[in-house]
């Protein structure tokens, strides 16, 4: 190996270390140290243990936020307000008196919310109670009980007016969705 190769190696090993990704689950937060220039040459088998620790982190209900030293260095305040846009909800969540958070909604109004957001901010009862694996007439009352907090909004159909679909009418980042 001749000198440029090694110093080049040298700094970019100290590159990688240098970078990370912040890691978080509700109520934890930490940082995991990850290579993200994916540097590993023709090395299949690295790449492949890189993106099955990725798997294996989401698959543990984390998320990764991936932020380039460089990006840091030459952009800190873009980088501030994307981070603390994406953390927005979480930390919103938190009551800092009693380390606890609120609840406004029941888990499977939240659950319904989030599904709704999922498919373009229509909930179908009939397709929700699939996917939530509850009956169709628990979606339905939920559904309504939302439309009373102002969460939902209940869709006319045909002549009749019958409700055959809930639109999701509040915001995306809500921390009520947590």
């Amino acid at each position: 190996m001749d000198e440029g190769a090694l110093i080049e190696s040298q700094r970019r090993t100290k590159r990688c270390s240098e970078e990370g990704a912040w890691l978080w689950q509700p109520h934890v937060c930490r940082k995991n140290m990850v290579d993200p220039n994916g540097s590993h040459g023709m090395d299949r088998s690295k790449y492949r243990k890189d993106l099955n620790r990725g798997l294996f982190l989401q698959s543990q209900e984390c998320q990764m936020i991936y932020i380039s030293l460089d990006e840091m260095k030459e952009n800190p305040s873009f980088v501030l307000a994307m981070v603390r846009s994406i953390l927005a909800p979480y930390l919103a969540a938190a009551d800092e008196k009693l380390e606890t958070v609120r609840r406004k909604f029941q888990k499977i109004e939240r659950e319904l919310m989030r599904l709704a957001i999922r498919n373009n901010r229509i909930i179908c009862p009939p397709k929700g109670a699939k996917e939530l694996e509850i009956h169709k007439q628990t979606v339905i009352k939920y559904c309504r009980s939302l439309v009373e907090k102002g969460k939902f909004r209940a869709i006319p159909t045909g002549t009749m007016g019958k409700i055959y679909k809930y639109e999701y009418i509040g915001s995306i980042q809500s921390p009520e969705l947590l």
